[in-house]
């Protein structure tokens, strides 16, 4: 059975108040070694899959991997995606800046890669936003106005109806 804060504290207030933040710090790693394992799991998955997705697609030069620039960008970003997976689970698992580090070099070069593979939309995606501000700049200026008219058309005496 769980006690609470003040049943954890006790009579003696600074026994009591060190055994209750050892509950505290007890129960926090609990819960967090729940986490870290259902993380650890999870990229266990992720890698496994990521990987399952490069083994699939061969060597770099088998299949037309590296045919075009999208091609090779996915591949690439296959690759990457593997390291993340594996550098982000290690991580998981024994922290140290080796493991982070790695897993921010994969981070960026899978970023990289997605927007090479998808260079075109990323370049038209400023001129598509532009025009979607303007549209509804426009309709929110015409509604606006609009919406003038008729306030003054109620407010003004000559079009009132007795």
């Amino acid at each position: 059975m769980q006690k609470s804060y003040l049943e954890a504290r006790g009579e003696t207030p600074a026994v009591g108040r060190t055994s209750a933040a050892v509950r505290g710090v007890t129960t926090a790693g609990k819960v967090s070694g729940v986490l870290r394992g259902t993380s650890i799991i999870g990229g266990t998955f992720a890698t496994y899959r990521s990987g399952d997705k490069v083994y699939h697609n061969g060597w770099p030069w088998d299949h037309g991997n590296f045919s075009t620039r999208e091609k090779g960008a996915s591949y690439v970003a296959d690759v990457a995606e593997f390291g993340f997976d594996a550098s982000l689970t290690y991580a998981n698992i024994n922290p140290s800046p080796y493991s982070l580090g790695a897993t921010v070099v994969f981070g960026t070069v899978y970023l990289g890669a997605k927007t090479v593979e998808h260079w075109d939309d990323v370049k038209d995606a400023p001129g598509k936003a532009a025009d979607w501000m303007g549209d509804k700049a426009q309709d929110f200026g015409v509604d606006a106005i609009n919406k003038a008219k008729d306030v003054g058309t109620v407010l003004n005496p000559k079009s009132w109806k007795f």
